[in-house]
């Protein structure tokens, strides 16, 4: 079961519980939290780190919308371990590597209640964290963080995982979206950028919908170059409006070809 912690800590690069979801958090707690939270980890402070992230809280969130008999997901569970935070801030503290930065910049309101926009800079590269927050028996939690070069959340992350987890115990196919998933990033893996691209071309209408998928081909053209980028970002762009993933993976993309007169 340790592949399920790797799916976290892959793309950091990366609501059944008790702890039911309650009022949205106004800007000023989650700016109170935020600012406990970049100074946990810039301090790197576990015993902060365990009391303001919430497992139940996260865990919740990851398996609420999946169908699955109630022993999948208590295998699932005591499978991932616990104090995720710690792994998270792990992961994170490796990204930023001896010479980065972490900070918060500011507090936005999203239609789930406020989010805090971390900045975080590592030896190679540009990211950015939404800071989500609930709370959980009655305390303000941190319970997932999107992450913009992934383009999605731990929690969302994760429930992938999870549904192909739960499949497979109830000896059904995996979701053909974690099927096509996997092929694209072992193709990718192996620098067949062209590959990506023609399975990418190949899917159906609605699998190309799904922004992992858009992400993965929109890596293979950065490898590949023009017009292939152009024509990838801007068919995400059709499909995801307003979202900066693509940019940022350009600027590391140029960060790491030392480029940087071009970012």
């Amino acid at each position: 079961m340790r592949w399920l912690h790797a799916a976290v800590l892959l793309l950091v690069l990366a609501m059944l519980g008790s702890g039911s979801a309650s009022a949205q958090l106004t800007p000023e707690q989650m700016y109170e939290t935020a600012r406990q939270w970049e100074r946990a980890v810039l301090m790197q402070d576990l015993a902060n780190i365990d009391r303001l992230w919430s497992d139940e809280g996260f865990f919740s969130r990851v398996t609420a919308k999946v169908d699955a008999p109630a022993e999948v997901r208590q295998k699932f569970l005591a499978g991932a371990g616990q104090n995720l935070g710690r792994m998270v801030v792990e992961q994170l503290l490796r990204t930023r590597g001896k010479t980065g930065g972490y900070k918060l910049l500011t507090i936005i309101k999203r239609p789930d209640g406020a989010r805090a926009i971390f900045r975080v800079v590592g030896d190679n590269g540009l990211n950015y964290h939404e800071l989500i927050g609930d709370t959980v028996d009655g305390a303000i939690r941190i319970v997932d963080i999107h992450v913009y070069l992934t383009g999605e959340s731990f929690v969302q992350t994760l429930r992938r995982n999870y549904r192909a987890f739960a499949a497979l115990q109830q000896n059904l196919p995996p979701p053909q979206d974690f099927l096509e998933l996997q092929q694209m990033q072992k193709m990718l893996a192996e620098q067949n950028f062209r590959g990506v691209m023609n399975h990418f071309d190949g899917l159906p209408d609605e699998l190309k919908r799904e922004k992992s998928l858009q992400l993965l081909r929109v890596l293979a053209a950065l490898r590949l170059g023009e017009p292939d980028y152009s024509r990838a970002r801007s068919e995400y762009a059709a499909c995801f409006a307003n979202d900066p993933t693509p940019d940022l993976l350009s600027i590391d993309a140029l960060l790491a070809a030392g480029r940087f007169e071009d970012c």
